[in-house]
């Protein structure tokens, strides 16, 4: 599902759109490797979820202004 969201990012021509999507799509990657590969205590563990939110975040941003229309040309 979120390999297909990319995907779909990628034919959208709002750069806030994509820029949205490449965000989120590093959340869920980094969410991933936090959460399947990574033991959560170790210190590249506690990186990755400040990165996680902060990419998360950064994307809902994003998504928001692009719908309501704020970062216009």
């Amino acid at each position: 599902m979120i390999g297909a969201m990319g995907f779909t990012a990628l034919s959208v021509a709002d750069a806030a759109v994509f820029l949205g999507a490449v965000l989120f799509l590093s959340s869920d990657t980094a969410l991933a490797a936090e959460k399947f590969l990574i033991d959560g205590a170790a210190p590249l563990g506690r990186l990755l979820r400040n990165f996680v939110w902060a990419t998360y975040y950064a994307a809902q941003l994003v998504f928001t202004l692009a719908a309501a229309g704020l970062p216009s040309a």
